[in-house]
């Protein structure tokens, strides 16, 4: 053989040989093991609210904050319900945990005069004021 065709045999085997690696099933090829997306939930609010005309607020258990309760037509449904069942007087608060989150920031209007806003997404109940439990 001439040294030429020499180097074309070694390039040839080495082609091959990195072409015969590429070709593999994915199935072959090594994977990592698949990391399920972390879940993170949100723990719901338990406070006092106060809703009647023109006021909307919610006090978080341990706080002296106000918040102006933004809601949606049913979660506000929800505590006119409380209101009905559970107090004798207009503007007596009643106890509500929902699934929301706070935020400092003021709004308009009315929420313009109160600590921050509370968004609600849910109602997961509703009770008596006396019957607020904020450790449970």
């Amino acid at each position: 053989m001439r040294y030429g065709s020499w180097r074309w045999v070694v390039a040839a085997t080495v082609a091959f040989g990195v072409l015969s690696g590429c070709g593999r099933d994915a199935a072959e090829a090594p994977t990592s093991p698949e990391v399920e997306p972390a879940v993170v939930e949100r723990p719901s609010l338990k406070g006092l609210c106060v809703v009647g005309n023109e006021v909307r607020t919610f006090i978080p258990c341990g706080s002296k904050k106000v918040y102006w309760i933004q809601a949606d037509q049913e979660s506000l449904d929800t505590f006119q319900t409380a209101i009905a069942e559970y107090t004798d007087e207009p503007f007596e608060p009643f106890f509500a945990e929902i699934d929301g989150r706070l935020s400092d920031e003021t709004g308009d209007g009315f929420a313009a005069d109160y600590d921050g806003q509370v968004f609600v997404e849910g109602v997961v109940q509703v009770a008596p004021a006396s019957e607020l439990d904020c450790d449970g």
